[in-house]
C-alpha cells in the first residue's frame, strides 16, 4: 500500500532569556540562593530598578513580541519577579508566571556569605 506522508508540525516560537537586574544582594556582595531568603527579600536595588527600566524600554525590545501571543515565566525569587514586572509593563504583557523550577542553583552553606565564595564553587565544578 501507499505510505502516507508524515505531517510534521511547524512551530515558529521564539524564546528569550533575561538575567535579573542588579539586586540588593548584588550590591551587598552576598550570595542569595535559598528560597527562604530570595523569594521574600533581596529584590532589585534602587539602581537595579533604574537600570532595568532603562534596559527594557519598549523601543529597545524585539518588535515581534505580541502581548496576545507572549507568555512570560520567571523564577519566584524577588529579584527575578521585579525584573519580569518591568519587562511585562514595558510591553503590556500579562503578569509573569512565577515558576520555582527557574530558580538558580542552591549554594548551601555559602548562603548569605560574600560573593567571593563563588570562586570555590567554580573551582570545584571545574575539577568535577
Amino acid at each position: 500500500g501507499a505510505k502516507e506522508e508524515e505531517k510534521v508540525a511547524v512551530y515558529r516560537n521564539a524564546y528569550y532569556v533575561l538575567r535579573h537586574g542588579v539586586s540588593e544582594a548584588n550590591e551587598q556582595g552576598i550570595i542569595v540562593s535559598d528560597p527562604n531568603n530570595g523569594v521574600p527579600r533581596f529584590g532589585l536595588s534602587e539602581a537595579g530598578w533604574v537600570a532595568t527600566k532603562d534596559a527594557l524600554q519598549a523601543d529597545k525590545l524585539p518588535p515581534a513580541l505580541h502581548p496576545e501571543k507572549t507568555v512570560v515565566f520567571t523564577s519566584d525569587f524577588l529579584r527575578a519577579v521585579h525584573t519580569a514586572e518591568v519587562f511585562c509593563e514595558a510591553r503590556q504583557f500579562a503578569t509573569a508566571v512565577r515558576e520555582p523550577r527557574l530558580r538558580e542553583r542552591y549554594f548551601g552553606t555559602l548562603e548569605l556569605t560574600a560573593t567571593i565564595n563563588y570562586e570555590k564553587v567554580w573551582k570545584h565544578d571545574a575539577e568535577s
